[in-house]
């Protein structure tokens, strides 16, 4: 079906699923994070930092997963961090976000989680949806693995000293994330 939508200008998204959609209607789309990375490479006096030093990556199973996981990269790289990889499948199977609504730790979900609880790092991903899956999956599994959106991990910062707050929801050195949470209805 044709789109509703039409436009003369590159559409920037935040949303794999968007990209999708925008591209099966035929207008170009450009994943926000690919442009905020490719803008801080090129700025004078500005870069990308990283809210840790590692993360595992999670790029959901909408998006090109050899793309996404490549800007990823990029980012890490820029900002010195260690993007944390075990076979690509990893870091794209379905969390449960596909059919909109979370219902349980899936299969790739709870390997994803158990990877980056036993590297100690957070898990960085792409999509807002798959975010709060995974962030519920790893309560389901009793993981404290920080799951973050992209901007919650990475930002822009000026290189001439004048950098902005530490991010919001970044990961502590005091969480040990192999560590199963203990509830009182158990």
């Amino acid at each position: 079906m044709a789109s509703l939508f039409a436009t003369d200008a590159l559409v920037y998204t935040a949303c794999p699923a968007c990209d999708a959609g925008l591209a099966e209607s035929g207008i170009e789309s450009v994943p926000l994070w690919d442009a905020l990375t490719a803008r801080a490479a090129r700025s004078p006096g500005m870069e990308l930092r990283a809210a840790g030093d590692r993360f595992v990556p999670y790029v959901g199973c909408i998006a090109e997963r050899d793309t996404a996981l490549a800007a990823l990269g990029e980012a890490a790289r820029q900002s010195n961090a260690t993007m944390v990889v075990d076979y690509p499948t990893l870091h794209s199977g379905c969390c449960g976000a596909l059919g909109g609504m979370y219902r349980g730790a899936t299969k790739s979900s709870a390997r994803l989680m158990e990877f980056a609880a036993r590297r100690r790092a957070p898990v960085v991903t792409t999509c807002l949806l798959c975010r709060d899956n995974l962030r519920s999956a790893a309560r389901e599994l009793r993981l404290r693995v920080p799951v973050l959106l992209w901007p919650e991990f990475f930002r822009a910062a000026s290189t001439t000293g004048l950098s902005g707050p530490p991010t919001a929801g970044a990961p502590t050195a005091a969480a040990d994330p192999t560590t199963r949470e203990e509830r009182p209805d158990d």
